[in-house]
């Protein structure tokens, strides 16, 4: 049997090589802006990003999670990635969607996750949310 079909770590990544999550941490979050750790993509030509929620407390109305990607040369400017959003309403949903990589500017080799949470309503709300991305279409295999 090929390795492929029973080795598929070997052919994906989703830490970095110090083992933090690529993407953001499971958090509770208040309404707000947040990021992810900077991480590289050496190699990855695709990811898959991955986001899930938990049951808001707070009692809000309604709650909006919106997490998509940012890419930048040197980790000081950052450029919103195309068609790397992904936004859960309500109680503990999950969604992902699949990012081409060969379509970020050039020289951009870091990425970092955007966390944007919103509410209406409640008393001091708040919500789980957790991302991951997942690096594959290696030209190399990942260490």
């Amino acid at each position: 049997m090929h390795s492929s079909s029973t080795h598929i770590g070997a052919y994906i990544r989703t830490v970095t090589p110090d083992g933090k999550v690529q993407g953001y941490p499971p958090s509770v979050l208040t309404a707000g802006t947040d990021y992810g750790d900077a991480f590289t993509y050496d190699g990855a030509k695709s990811l898959t990003l991955t986001v899930a929620t938990g049951a808001a407390t707070g009692s809000p109305t309604e709650q909006t999670s919106t997490v998509s990607l940012q890419s930048s040369a040197d980790g000081a400017e950052w450029s919103d990635v195309a068609d790397s959003t992904v936004a859960l309403t309500g109680d503990e949903k999950a969604g992902e969607v699949d990012v081409n990589l060969t379509a970020l500017p050039a020289g951009h080799g870091k990425l970092r996750a955007k966390v944007v949470t919103a509410f209406t309503g409640g008393s001091s709300p708040k919500q789980s949310v957790a991302a991951i991305v997942t690096l594959g279409g290696f030209g190399f295999l990942p260490v």
